[in-house]
């Protein structure tokens, strides 16, 4: 199926996005950026009741107090959240939940840009949650999704390069792969290594746990966000593997945070049209 992000539509609370997005599609992924709001769970199922079809992704429901959700952080403040999102997903019947691989120190974050960090973070923390995960809810997917030199650092997060993807997956063979082509894209630049390769490789390799594909454009340095374009590099791969796709229920799920209305209505019709 084909998603859009409640991250297109800058600020506002989800029900707000919902009323927007809605005119385009149904299928929406409720993802960060929405303003906290109370009784999120009783507004999201009378939105369900009117045909909207959910997947949940990392920093949902919006809380309080903000914080940097790390999944290579262990902590109880960190899987009290995943709990709350995980109650989220059983209650709106959505089958798995997806979150960022994770950071290596504890960052301050504004505007989607690090600072500071001085406590380090490890793959074992990010071992710990997965099992913690698995063992408290054994009737749910994890998917984690691969990450991008944030700020052109490229220690700052798990999942980067192409390797570190493929080692992840051989490692921890509980959990899906969320693939994240602008995350790709930037890390396959300042990494250097072929995205294309890279991206052929893990849906190919892995195509029977890559369980949803993110889709938005970059120019290679930052993950902007734009809108992916129409026999652009990610529209032309969807295209070369829509048997594949199609037949692994893949979802794809368009994040274009800068776009009007009418042109992410056109991406989407684009990709829909391609598997319809």
């Amino acid at each position: 199926m084909i998603f859009l992000s409640s991250s297109c539509v800058s600020g506002g609370t989800i029900i707000e996005k919902l009323e927007i997005l809605g005119k385009i599609t149904k299928n929406i992924e409720l993802s960060g950026g929405s303003l906290f709001e109370e009784e999120i769970l009783e507004k999201l199922l009378i939105e369900k009741g009117k045909g909207f079809n959910f997947l949940l992704h990392g920093y949902f429901p919006p809380p309080k107090k903000g914080m940097l959700l790390n999944f290579a952080d262990s902590s109880k403040e960190t899987q009290a959240f995943i709990s709350h999102s995980v109650f989220l997903c059983k209650a709106l019947k959505i089958p798995y939940y997806s979150v960022h691989a994770g950071f290596k120190k504890d960052y301050t974050i504004d505007k989607e840009k690090l600072f500071g960090g001085s406590k380090n973070f490890y793959l074992s923390g990010i071992e710990k949650n997965i099992n913690w995960f698995c063992d408290s809810f054994p009737d749910m997917e994890l998917a984690v999704e691969n990450l991008f030199p944030v700020g052109n650092d490229i220690s700052t997060c798990f999942c980067m390069h192409h390797e570190d993807i493929v080692n992840f997956l051989n490692r921890f063979k509980k959990i899906k792969l969320l693939l994240d082509l602008g995350h790709l894209q930037v890390s396959g630049k300042l990494l250097d290594f072929d995205i294309r390769k890279s991206a052929q490789i893990l849906l190919k390799e892995f195509s029977d746990r890559v369980i949803e594909i993110h889709l938005s454009e970059n120019d290679g340095f930052d993950d902007d966000h734009n809108i992916p374009q129409k026999y652009g590099f990610q529209y032309n791969f969807v295209n070369e593997n829509l048997e594949l796709i199609v037949r692994n229920r893949i979802n794809l799920t368009i994040e274009a945070r800068k776009s009007s209305m009418e042109s992410i209505e056109e991406c989407f019709n684009s990709f829909h049209n391609l598997i319809f």
